[in-house]
């Protein structure tokens, strides 16, 4: 590991318990595929919005979805996602990008424009909250809370109303990365993002469990038999999720039957 990966998992281990800092937890996101990637840049190219005189005095909703679209953002589906598209340099110079990534940059802009801004934790499509209403980064369109509230279950609801912390914002962010170098199969990447995210559960303890699952999964897939075992044991110990109790289980029967044979 590099000196740059020791830096960044202090850097996030330092902001996981923070919050109001998703923009700063989100730049650190950035530097674990991006060398250049540099928050005072940033910071500059978003005061150098030319954001409308009476944007700012009516901190108007609808003006300020306006602004956004004016500058460039406008709705957009991704063909084919890359890394690029987890990067909010890329997103604030292309206007466009993942979910997430576009809702970090319009909550860190709102914020400094004087809405009440955060993230909202959506299964499978990042949303955001401006002045109390749900908004998807993608479309920039005001979303009905009732028909959001139908796909959510129980406890689930809560999730409308409850801020995204920084750490669950930048595990969501990991998990994309991750699954970029999965695809192209560069496991020693996909471990080295894993345990960017371990840094991520000092803070919240309830991701270890997947976290060493996961890297579990990748030891296997690296024939690496014994490793596999120890982080499934791990992550069994970890783990209140009576599903992955189970898969763990499993797991472990196999690769110590593995083990056995390779002894």
């Amino acid at each position: 590991m590099k000196q740059k990966d020791y830096d960044i998992l202090r850097e996030l281990r330092r902001l996981s318990g923070g919050e109001d800092n998703e923009f700063e937890m989100a730049v650190a996101v950035g530097r674990t595929f991006d060398e250049n990637c540099n928050f005072n840049d940033l910071d500059g190219a978003i005061r150098k919005l030319a954001v409308p005189r009476e944007v700012k005095a009516s901190r108007s909703l609808g003006a300020y979805i306006d602004f956004l679209r004016h500058i460039g953002f406008k709705s957009h589906s991704l063909e084919r996602v890359d890394l690029a598209h987890s990067s909010l340099a890329w997103a604030l110079a292309e206007k466009r990008g993942l979910p997430i990534t576009l809702a970090i940059l319009f909550i860190e802009l709102a914020r400094r424009l004087g809405f009440d801004s955060f993230g909202v934790n959506f299964p499978g499509h990042f949303l955001l909250s401006i002045s109390g209403s749900l908004v998807d980064p993608s479309t920039l369109s005001v979303l009905d809370r009732k028909t959001l509230s139908s796909k959510l279950k129980g406890a689930d609801i809560e999730l409308l109303d409850q801020p995204a912390s920084p750490a669950v914002i930048a595990m969501r962010m990991l998990n994309n990365i991750k699954n970029q170098y999965l695809q192209s199969n560069s496991l020693d990447l996909v471990l080295q993002v894993l345990d960017y995210q371990e840094a991520l559960s000092f803070s919240h303890v309830e991701f270890n469990g997947q976290i060493h699952f996961e890297r579990g999964e990748t030891y296997g897939a690296l024939g690496r038999a014994e490793s596999a075992l120890i982080q499934y044991e791990l992550a069994l110990n970890c783990t209140d999720n009576p599903s992955l109790k189970e898969v763990c289980r499993r797991r472990m029967e196999f690769f110590k039957g593995a083990s056995e044979v390779l002894h």
